[in-house]
């Protein structure tokens, strides 16, 4: 589903949560995953570690694997 970034922020607003963020980026299509894979991978990893650090009992036991690096949660 594509979306204008007007609508896709006005969505956002309607999540009921703080933990949320609103990224949008700018080099990709429809798949910012391949596109624009690194920056997608920090922002996913920084979003959790944020949340880790505030809720202290939530822990990730899987492995999150990009452009062969591998990124464990634990």
């Amino acid at each position: 589903m594509v979306v204008s970034s007007e609508l896709a922020y006005d969505a956002f607003n309607r999540v009921g949560t703080s933990e949320k963020s609103f990224v949008i980026f700018e080099r990709s299509g429809h798949s910012p995953m391949w596109q624009e894979g690194r920056l997608f991978a920090e922002t996913i990893i920084d979003f959790m570690e944020e949340y880790r650090k505030k809720k202290a009992c939530f822990y990730i036991e899987s492995k999150f694997c990009l452009h062969n690096t591998f990124y464990n949660f634990n």
